[in-house]
């Protein structure tokens, strides 16, 4: 819980320096309600960028982070994050 907290604070702490960018979440409705939801983020200061896509259904939500190298665009890591939304928050 240590490392998340200082995670998130130093996330923080970069943004308002402008080494880090977080868009605004995005959202397309479909069928009976299901929602595709997604967020975007950079970060200079450990040359990395990527996006957490969720659903939320009636079944219930899955989420998943993309996570990439700014400096060649390689996949880094895939990863399934309903735990990891959980510490953050």
């Amino acid at each position: 819980m240590e490392d998340a907290i200082s995670t998130v604070e130093e996330a923080l702490k970069q943004q308002a320096l402008g080494s880090a960018v977080n868009r605004p979440r995005a959202s397309v409705i479909a069928g009976r309600g299901a929602g595709l939801y997604n967020m975007q983020a950079a970060c200079s200061y450990i040359d990395v960028f990527g996006f957490k896509a969720y659903t939320a259904a009636s079944e219930g939500y899955r989420f998943l982070v993309y996570l990439y190298s700014a400096d060649t665009g390689e996949l880094l890591s895939v990863l399934q994050s309903g735990r990891l939304g959980q510490l953050r928050t």
